[in-house]
């Protein structure tokens, strides 16, 4: 969203306090991830206890994506908390940053987050891996290839159908703990 809102400020609130309760899985950026938990991310454990704040609000679990952290310019982390990972404890994914902004990512990351989600509840694991495997995939193929058939930046979905159906996963997420 680089840093600006789509909707009134008014509506964070509604968000945070009346739809955010009932949500199986909360899926922000670091933008709206820092709205919602009214804290700053700098680092993997603030991004973590930024997710808590959310988990303390009602959702069951949360994804925070597109962290952008100072000193891991060359890479997109991910972070996730919920049920099931334990208290402190979180999954932690690595991505190699790509060149380029592409129209549509965060559309498409929320819905293979929620595919995985369904197909292997409470895996973070094979969660965040086969969502960024496919997302990764993507991004590749739009740059590489669509960029040059067409000269824009929407992704190149259909072309990428294999890639999103069956992932091929070159980045391992981990499970890490808060150094508190």
């Amino acid at each position: 969203d680089n840093g600006k809102l789509y909707v009134p400020e008014s509506f964070i609130s509604i968000y945070r306090d009346k739809l955010i309760p009932h949500a199986a899985l909360v899926t922000p950026n670091q933008f709206e991830a820092e709205k919602l938990s009214e804290s700053k991310i700098t680092d993997l454990d603030s991004a973590y206890e930024a997710a808590a704040k959310i988990i303390q609000k009602g959702a069951k679990n949360v994804v925070i994506t597109s962290l952008e952290l100072k000193g891991r310019e060359d890479y997109v982390d991910v972070v996730a908390v919920g049920e099931g990972i334990g208290k402190g404890g979180y999954y932690h994914l690595a991505l190699p940053r790509q060149p380029g902004k592409y129209s549509g990512c965060g559309d498409l990351c929320t819905a293979l987050l929620l595919v995985w989600f369904t197909k292997h509840p409470g895996n973070f694991k094979a969660i965040l891996e086969k969502t960024f495997a496919s997302i990764q995939s993507v991004i590749h193929r739009t740059r590489t290839q669509g960029t040059k058939r067409c000269g824009w930046t929407e992704l190149e979905l259909i072309a990428s159908r294999g890639e999103i159906t069956l992932p091929n996963i070159k980045q391992q997420a981990t499970q890490c703990y808060v150094s508190s």
